[in-house]
């Protein structure tokens, strides 16, 4: 899951969110007065939604991660973005849609199919929509993520 120039599949998971982005770019048609404003991510606009716990019907296998998130931009189609912050704890996690992390605090660690990985605050990845398995908050963390969800 951690950055790789060399590995096919992840110069696909990159090039999937690449897409996302370039999809959720201004219409030609649209007038410059409409122009949309620059989305700060450092800077909430917004209070958060406090949530018990994270993810998709997780099922909780150890400790209290509960969550914080700052949904900061959400386009007219699938891309989202925000801050999102939890406690320490794990749970079973079904990722349903392609996201970006770009951890900023803490250290985590997503394990599946007895393969562990393990991510510090500065490490960037993709998680693919599909993925399933534990997801381990060691250290509270804080992340930037970008979430596409295909038509």
């Amino acid at each position: 899951l951690k950055q790789s120039t060399s590995c096919p599949h992840h110069t696909q998971q990159r090039i999937t969110m690449l897409r996302a982005i370039a999809a959720a770019r201004l219409p030609a048609s649209r007038a410059m007065s409409s122009m949309p404003s620059i989305t700060r991510m450092n800077t909430p606009a917004m209070e958060p939604k406090i949530a018990a716990m994270a993810g998709f019907e997780p099922k909780l296998v150890s400790g209290n991660p509960s969550t914080k998130v700052f949904l900061q931009y959400k386009n007219p189609g699938d891309l989202t973005c925000g801050t999102w912050e939890c406690e320490p704890g794990s749970w079973q996690h079904n990722n349903k849609v392609d996201e970006y992390v770009m951890l900023l605090e803490g250290e985590m660690a997503l394990i599946a199919d007895g393969k562990e990985e393990v991510f510090k605050a500065g490490d960037s990845f993709v998680i693919p929509a599909g993925w399933q398995g534990i997801w381990d908050v060691r250290v509270a963390m804080k992340k930037y993520y970008v979430k596409h969800a295909p038509a």
